[in-house]
């Protein structure tokens, strides 16, 4: 029975075939197209010749084309649909790999790709599972991941393409492109991030090393005792500030804190300032040395009647 509907398929579909055209039911039940020769192996139909045209669907024809440069598949359209129920569910294709035409000579105006990482960063890959016929599946076997047509459609609406039954297709393939460039938009941000740290590093060890050196300087600096200590008429202080500093001075205050007198020092290295009783009061007194803001040393001195 199942011989029978594929003959009279067959019969009624227009076949060219080079040579002379001819349709053999052998006794076992095979068919042969184009030759008398029985279809050899466990084979029920063979169609002998270089090409054939099958007719289908609204006058639609899928022609096969084994010239000797390349098996052909050719359609009316620039796809073929592979379904395997009538309720739509698409079929799986498995193959070693899969090849697309990208030959120069196929394409013109050619242009880069801009703002790749902005497209990419808005793609969302998800996980999901297949519905077969309206129910959905919770088998591993649906189990994939992949994207939403329509919100790659708002973002790279060219790769996004809508059948005749309202149903989104996308092609993955082109969305490698926009990978690619935004893998290299992100490396150039690094390398210029990388660039620019290394300048600030840089910057943070000179900065470093000339505030070492400030410190070490200022750490040379020394504050000496008052002599003579205690006193009643005046004390002479000595001290000791590198050259390389910007500013220093001698400040005299209270035991509370309170800043009484200063004494800027104007010739740095080895040097001395002098303090008369006539400018404080009897009593104690906490003198200190402050280089460049710093206070370097303090120490007490007494002032007697």
């Amino acid at each position: 029975m199942k011989n029978l509907k594929l003959l009279l398929a067959l019969v009624t579909t227009t076949i060219f075939i080079s040579g002379n055209a001819q349709i053999k039911l052998k006794d076992s039940g095979k068919i042969s197209i184009g030759t008398l020769s029985e279809a050899p192996g466990g084979y029920t139909v063979w169609i002998y010749g270089s090409k054939s045209q099958v007719g289908g669907y609204n006058n639609k024809y899928i022609k096969y084309d084994l010239t000797p440069s390349d098996p052909r598949l050719y359609s009316t359209t620039s796809k073929f649909v592979f379904y395997n129920t009538d309720a739509r569910r698409h079929c799986d294709i498995e193959a070693k790999s899969f090849r697309v035409a990208s030959d120069e000579r196929y394409k013109n105006t050619i242009e880069p790709i801009e703002g790749a990482l902005d497209k990419v960063m808005n793609l969302n890959g998800v996980s999901y599972y297949w519905n077969n016929e309206g129910e959905l599946k919770s088998t591993e076997q649906d189990h994939t991941y992949g994207f939403i047509a329509q919100e790659i459609e708002q973002i790279i609406p060219e790769i996004v393409d809508t059948d005749s039954l309202g149903y989104k297709t996308m092609d993955y393939m082109q969305v490698l492109p926009y990978v690619v460039e935004s893998i290299k938009e992100l490396n150039s941000k690094v390398e210029t991030q990388a660039e620019y740290i290394q300048e600030l590093e840089a910057q943070v060890n000179v900065a470093t090393t000339t505030g070492r050196n400030l410190i070490e300087e200022r750490n040379e600096s020394k504050l000496l005792a008052n002599q003579p200590n205690p006193f009643s008429s005046e004390t002479t202080i000595g001290y000791y500030v590198a050259n390389t500093a910007g500013s220093a001075h001698i400040a005299i205050y209270d035991l509370n804190g309170k800043q009484l007198i200063t004494k800027n020092i104007i010739n740095f290295g080895t040097g001395s300032v002098t303090v008369k009783a006539s400018e404080l009061y009897t009593g104690k007194f906490l003198y200190s040395l402050i280089v460049d803001g710093i206070e370097i040393d303090t120490k007490k001195m007494i002032i007697t009647n």
